[in-house]
């Protein structure tokens, strides 16, 4: 038989050369599943690390389902492996998401190819052109991540300005998200709107006052590495 049928360790790397002969895009599934109980399970192995230094590893789940695997990221990002995530769905979809809320989706990964071709998919694949999905998580490269908030959200000139309490000019801006994402953001930087939760397909008011220049905010619901966000700046117009 051309399948390797025994599960001992020792057929691991038999396995996985069979799987490089067929030009197979290999990544390490949910890295940390039942840590507590598989030794290793969540820790960069000898074994590991002889298929990555041997070009034999290309990717690292770091989302799976409803988890995160947050040391999988700086894995990944430290080593140049390209970010999966999935959803490793035994049941039903509507059994495991709800899928009526914004974020309710499965776990996936989104692909950024050229074209929906099967070889311009592995092409971005093997480049690493990905963000992981999870939830409301968007989970990558900084480049990728942030090309991706640019893509979907936009800061449309003032239209309009009112007074505050103590009668200082405030300016009206609409912030426009025209993707099925959503993204919150925190003031890091300026005087503004300190809270934002800008839903999919939807738009919020920004008010800063007059004479503002640029407000910069973290983006918390991603992850570029596994202890840092997105920062994003607006110039106000």
């Amino acid at each position: 038989s051309g399948y390797v049928a025994d599960r001992s360790q020792a057929r691991d790397k038999e396995a996985i050369e069979k799987a490089v002969a067929q030009n197979a895009f290999i990544f390490w599934n949910h890295p940390g599943w039942k840590a507590r109980e598989i030794k290793g399970s969540y820790e960069w192995t000898p074994f590991v690390d002889e298929l990555f230094r041997e070009n034999k590893l290309h990717g690292i789940e770091v989302a799976n389902g409803h988890g995160i695997h947050v040391k999988a990221i700086d894995w990944a990002l430290d080593r140049n492996l390209t970010i999966i995530g999935n959803s490793d769905i035994h049941n039903l979809v509507a059994h495991e998401y709800d899928l009526d809320r914004y974020d309710g989706h499965r776990t996936m990964t989104l692909v950024f190819a050229k074209d929906s071709s099967p070889d311009a998919i592995r092409e971005a694949l093997q480049a690493g052109r990905t963000v992981a999905w999870a939830g409301k998580y968007l989970i990558g490269k900084e480049d990728h991540v942030r090309g991706l908030f640019e893509a979907s959200v936009s800061l449309k000139p003032s239209h309009s300005s009112r007074p505050d309490r103590s009668g200082k000019v405030q300016k009206l801006y609409e912030l426009v998200n025209d993707s099925d994402l959503c993204f919150d953001l925190v003031l890091k930087k300026g005087k503004g709107t300190r809270v934002l939760k800008l839903q999919p397909s939807s738009s919020l008011l920004v008010s800063a006052p007059e004479g503002a220049g640029e407000l910069v905010y973290e983006v918390t619901n991603t992850l570029i590495r596994s202890d840092k966000h997105l920062n994003v700046s607006f110039r106000l117009k």
